[in-house]
């Protein structure tokens, strides 16, 4: 069977979908699906084609050329793309789609070109309606299956357009546990983590203003915020406000393969975000056994299961967040059991088998339905 997978980014950025894409592909072309990539250039020098993972990857120009209105541009890309479609002839088109997915005009545009089944992953729609409404109107109206990756998302999407309840389901994201081994928790020195782009959404700076009520209790503790994005200056400049520059240690991006081994070296992980359409930084620090203090929004209470795996709090509410941290720094045995328990229910109901089993499942149906 062949799948084209279409994503708005791969291989320039470093993000929760980006990491769940490299290793869901990897898994499809082992099961012997031959796969092809379409994706958006970004700022970034990338080449137009490449390989990723073997998998023939070809990058355009959709943003830069929607943003400037370039008629001749619009039309040379999607003659190019029908020209793609035509000569991998996909049995299935994937669509991974975001936030706001505005490559998906190119795929809108192409479709009477060469017609075929279309699965749409819902891997977010932003905290509000994403501004480019009819544009995702026209897209969820188009797909034969919308998955979404949590039922968070998926309530979302069906209040948002009732009409594709009927042709909609969860497929929840799913990782292979790191051959790593978890390490004992780390009491004695105290470590708490923020992990993943430093952004208003991720809520980091709530976690920093919980952190100055966490040290007048627990001293020793420290705060490791990795990752890069907007809101690093904004955040530093907070640590050195509060005079917290000697506990908080700003680590930068971390690669993919080095976070099970960053995660080892951690007591607690903090996810304070704002939106989270699943959190996958929830699920690599359950993989890991480590518990979780995390924000009730999203799909994180889908991943965290409030006061067995973790626990939850109310967003945008440092008092809270650092009450929750303490009662853990404060209780060994507790956190420890909730970390063990996080680590179980991650590989029973997180794994990456599971993820690629529903989505071959939904491959399959939709190419019989249209033979």
């Amino acid at each position: 069977m062949r799948i084209l997978h279409w994503l708005e980014l791969l291989g320039s950025t470093i993000g929760g979908v980006e990491v769940l894409m490299s290793r869901l592909l990897v898994a499809f072309q082992r099961r012997g699906y031959e796969l092809s990539i379409v994706t958006s250039h970004t700022r970034t020098c990338l080449p137009d084609r490449a390989l990723f993972e073997g998998i023939p990857l070809q990058r355009f120009h959709f943003h830069r050329t929607l943003h400037d209105r370039d008629l001749a541009g619009i039309v040379s890309i999607c003659q190019h793309v029908a020209s793609l479609k035509h000569e991998f002839q996909p049995d299935l088109i994937h669509l991974h789609v975001g936030g706001t997915s505005i490559s998906s005009y190119f795929h809108l545009h192409t479709m009477r070109n060469y017609p075929t089944p279309t699965l749409i992953s819902l891997h977010g729609l932003g905290p509000k309606l994403p501004q480019q409404t009819p544009l995702t109107e026209q897209l969820l109206t188009s797909g034969q299956w919308v998955a979404a990756v949590s039922d968070a998302i998926l309530k979302q999407a069906r209040n948002f357009l009732p009409s594709i309840t009927p042709r909609s389901s969860i497929v929840y994201d799913g990782l292979d546990i790191p051959a790593l081994p978890p390490a004992p928790l780390d009491f004695s020195h105290p470590t708490l983590l923020c992990l993943g782009r430093l952004t208003s959404e991720k809520g980091f700076d709530t976690a920093v203003a919980s952190f100055a009520r966490v040290v007048r209790h627990v001293p020793r503790a420290r705060l490791i915020i990795a990752g890069d994005g907007p809101e690093r200056p904004s955040l530093e400049r907070t640590v050195r406000t509060l005079g917290l520059q000697a506990a908080v240690e700003f680590l930068g991006w971390v690669t993919p393969d080095r976070v099970p081994a960053l995660l080892n070296d951690v007591t607690l992980v903090l996810v304070p975000s704002r939106y989270e359409a699943f959190g996958l930084t929830a699920l690599e620090a359950a993989q890991m056994a480590r518990p979780v203090v995390a924000t009730r929004v999203g799909g994180l209470p889908e991943v965290v299961v409030d006061g067995e795996t973790g626990l939850l709090v109310e967003p945008d509410d440092p008092a809270a967040l650092a009450r929750a941290i303490v009662t853990l720094l404060q209780d060994r045995v507790r956190a420890d059991r909730l970390g063990q328990a996080a680590r179980k229910r991650a590989q029973h109901v997180f794994s990456l088998k599971r993820c690629v089993d529903a989505y071959e499942s939904l491959y399959h149906e939709l190419v019989h339905t249209k033979a």
